[in-house]
């Protein structure tokens, strides 16, 4: 069905769905991680150097009204970064690289028929809300629990192998814009992320959840 196109800031969640990962359901973890062990779980997650994931992203946003969605392809590569190729509702190509963020599109020539492929790149800027969740992925991917702890409260819930991982904004400015961030995995698994920002009335005014579908390594030829 037609949906919104989500606009770069969204980027981080999407890329996500590269890291690793099955569609397994998780329930939500029971027992409180000390920091030292929340430290010591970041750093033991281990995320496929090169792997192919179809995922299908779900989002409540104000400003639409509803629930839209988003599908495709996601590549994580050594040498490429964390590269996301959207099939639906519109193709666009999605990178986060190197401390940088670009998105390449389609657009219509002003003046003559057709399109040209425009290519917008940023380099992330922890100030920025949406930079921020960006600089929290590439710590995660990484498993650099410095810059986490830098810039978030961060917590974590465990129960046997499954666990969740939960990032608060430190900037009270951020936070009104990302309540929290919240990972989901089993083992050293990711298997799901959502983003909420709260109403003040016990619920969301925004949501954006990622699910993943499929999972499969890259081969030597890709």
């Amino acid at each position: 069905m037609p949906v919104k196109v989500l606009p770069l800031k969204w980027l981080c969640v999407v890329v996500l769905s590269s890291l690793g990962i099955t569609n397994a359901a998780v329930s939500d973890p029971s027992s409180p991680l000390s920091e030292a062990q929340v430290r010591e779980l970041v750093g033991s997650l281990s995320f496929p150097d090169e792997v192919e994931v179809a995922f299908e992203q779900s989002q409540l946003n104000p400003l639409f009204k509803r629930v839209s969605t988003q599908s495709g392809v996601m590549l994580k590569s050594a040498t490429q970064g964390l590269v996301m190729q959207v099939t639906h509702p519109r193709a666009e190509r999605r990178v986060l690289h190197d401390g940088a963020v670009s998105l390449t599109r389609q657009v219509r020539n002003r003046h003559t028929p057709g399109e040209r492929s425009v290519t917008r790149r940023m380099q992330l800027d922890p100030s920025r809300a949406s930079h921020l969740v960006l600089l929290a992925l590439e710590a995660l991917l990484e498993s650099d629990q410095d810059v986490l702890f830098a810039h978030f409260e961060v917590s974590a819930l465990r129960n046997s192998d499954r666990w969740e991982v939960q990032l608060v904004p430190l900037s009270p400015a951020l936070k009104q814009q990302i309540s929290r961030l919240r990972f989901h995995g089993e083992d050293r698994q990711l298997t799901r992320f959502r983003s909420e920002r709260d109403d003040g009335k016990g619920g969301y005014s925004h949501y954006l959840e990622v699910r993943l579908q499929t999972i499969q390594p890259v081969s030597a030829e890709a």
